[in-house]
């Protein structure tokens, strides 16, 4: 989600295909600190992953979260 502009991109995937959506915490454009975040911007109609993973870099730390289910 950190390089995609908008959301036309999600309404042109099928119902019922599987997607896999990424985001941070410390991007500079949209922020998500939460997988809840994605969700409410990005509905699926069954969940089968969600979760997070902290990271350090040599410039910063941040939270990458991911939803894995169908849309």
């Amino acid at each position: 989600l950190t390089d995609m502009p908008g959301d036309t991109w999600f309404e042109h995937i099928p119902k019922g295909t599987l997607v896999v959506l990424q985001a941070r915490d410390n991007d500079p454009g949209e922020q998500y600190h939460s997988t809840e975040d994605i969700l409410k911007r990005f509905p699926l109609s069954q969940v089968l992953y969600q979760g997070s993973k902290q990271f350090q870099d040599p410039e910063t730390t941040y939270t990458r979260y991911m939803v894995i289910g169908s849309k």
